[in-house]
């Protein structure tokens, strides 16, 4: 680390060694110097690395609001943006938005993964059907909330996650009697 410090005082517009640097600290889980470091590489240039683990962190620290604004910046930006990357970004907004009660806003990436289906892993494709499984549940659209949820429980494998499916399922039942 005594090394990268000396290269971040000879050369302090070098977005490479900020991001780096971001990297060790995310590593060490200093979040708050890696978040520090990733704001000095976007405040230089738009860096879709630098972007992307920002969100990343607020994702994982649940700073949902904060994960949006981020995403919101990726697809203002004139970045050229891999397909993949754009659906972990939809993804990643499209949860975000789902814990800040913004369903229609979370249908609204889910629906436009769903248009690139190659680029999704199947966890995620799991997790997405999940959580539209219960906004379409909340919206009382039942018989595409019970599809969603089916679709879920082919990937989703832990006990706890098949459970949970198992009673928004029960509930439809009960609901469509």
């Amino acid at each position: 680390m005594l090394q990268i410090e000396k290269f971040v005082i000879s050369y302090p517009n070098h977005i490479d060694i900020f991001l780096l640097r971001g990297r060790i600290y995310e590593e060490k889980q200093q979040l708050d110097l890696a978040v520090k470091d990733y704001q000095k590489v976007v405040q230089k240039i738009d860096n879709i690395e630098a972007y992307y683990r920002l969100a990343n962190i607020y994702y994982n620290t649940k700073k949902y609001l904060r994960v949006v604004d981020i995403i919101n910046k990726i697809f203002a930006t004139r970045l050229k943006i891999h397909p993949g990357a754009k659906s972990n970004f939809l993804f990643f907004r499209g949860v975000a938005r789902f814990f800040l009660d913004r369903f229609q806003d979370s249908l609204n990436d889910f629906s436009q993964i769903k248009e690139k289906r190659k680029y999704l892993k199947s966890k995620d494709a799991s997790y997405l059907y999940y959580y539209q499984g219960i906004i379409l549940l909340q919206q009382k659209k039942y018989s595409e909330a019970k599809k969603s949820f089916l679709i879920a429980a082919k990937g989703l494998k832990s006990s706890s996650q098949q459970k949970s499916i198992q009673r928004y399922l029960q509930q439809i039942e009960k609901i469509n009697k």
